[in-house]
């Protein structure tokens, strides 16, 4: 078996515009989302229930901490669950230190669905990742 077992993710973003928006798409997609506008909310239920979740995607700049501090702390954790950081401002270095610490991508604000779903599908095949334990 291959890929992930189930279609769950988790959203993380201080915005409950974008949480909204992202998880009427993300539903669309065949995704079952559940939302947080807390990242220290997220972490909690992430490494509290890790098994049930296939992939985060987080904001940049949030209070409490931010999503690059939510990804270091998840490639710590759970180095295996794909996280993809999503902003309105992200800095060149920024981007570049998200893909040093393992991001699968860095999407703008107002992300576009079309690359959104891509790179969903290329998380999606990578043959034999993310497999939970049976």
């Amino acid at each position: 078996m291959s890929g992930f077992t189930t279609n769950k993710l988790i959203i993380v973003d201080d915005e409950p515009g974008v949480l909204y928006a992202l998880s009427l798409v993300l539903q669309t997609m065949g995704w079952e989302v559940l939302s947080f506008d807390r990242p220290t909310k997220a972490l909690n239920h992430i490494l509290t229930y890790s098994t049930d979740c296939d992939l985060v995607i987080t904001d940049l700049r949030m209070p409490e901490i931010s999503g690059m501090e939510l990804l270091e702390i998840l490639r710590t954790k759970l180095p295996d669950l794909p996280v993809i950081l999503i902003s309105g401002h992200a800095s060149k270095p920024e981007k570049e230190k998200a893909k040093a610490l393992g991001a699968w991508g860095v999407l703008g604000k107002p992300f576009d669905t079309d690359e959104l779903r891509e790179l969903l599908q290329a998380v999606k095949n990578i043959p034999g990742a993310f497999e939970k334990a049976e």
